[in-house]
Order: C-alpha cells, then structure tokens, then sequence
C-alpha cells in the first residue's frame, strides 16, 4: 500500500503547482512520522507505542533560515 508522501495544489489548471506539505514520513504501521509545509514550517508527531499522539512539535523557518 502507498502512502502519501507530498500535497500540491494549483489555483486553477493553467497555474503553477504549489506545496502543500512535503517529506512526509510515516510510523511503520500508521500513523504520520513528521512532515513539512509549503510555506517553511514543519511538524514532528511523537507517539507512544501503541502509536498514541504524545507530542506535536512545530516549527517554521523563513526563506532567509530564520524562524
């Protein structure tokens, strides 16, 4: 089975593409891993090992590496 690995949107069918969500990485038997947004930020999923959500980490860097 595949899973999703990146989101991209356009505004209409004659538009660019745009990120969504990227490198998106999964836990060996469900549940999201991590994964990166379009506009520089990023989210780590800590789960537990019945795969329960123990923690969201976020963070965001700009186009300059700052953030």
């Amino acid at each position: 089975m595949r899973r999703v690995a990146a989101v991209t949107t356009r505004q209409n069918a004659a538009a660019a593409a745009q990120s969504v969500a990227w490198n998106v990485t999964w836990n060996p038997y469900g549940p999201l891993a991590s994964m990166r947004f379009g506009y520089g930020g990023s989210a780590i999923f800590t789960t537990d090992a019945d795969y329960r959500m123990r923690d969201l980490t976020t963070a965001y860097r700009n186009a300059y590496g700052v953030g």
